[in-house]
């Protein structure tokens, strides 16, 4: 069965923004300040297991500061 897939412009014509782009830096750096008291200065290790991981573990992990 060959289901077309729409075009990215087209895709994107017809979806929702559910979060904006600040309420997500504003959420992902409460995440990084949890994980840097959780941590007590030790190092982060990060291993992302999907694509689209990658874009949210490189925020989170400038987010982090230890």
């Amino acid at each position: 069965m060959n289901t077309p897939t729409p075009s990215l412009a087209d895709a994107l014509a017809q979806s929702d923004l559910l979060h904006g782009r600040g309420e997500l830096d504003t959420v992902i750096a409460d995440i990084g300040r949890r994980i840097d008291a959780a941590l007590c200065g030790e190092l982060a290790v990060f291993v992302t297991v999907m694509n689209g991981a990658l874009i949210f573990a490189d925020q989170l992990a400038l987010a982090i500061r230890t």
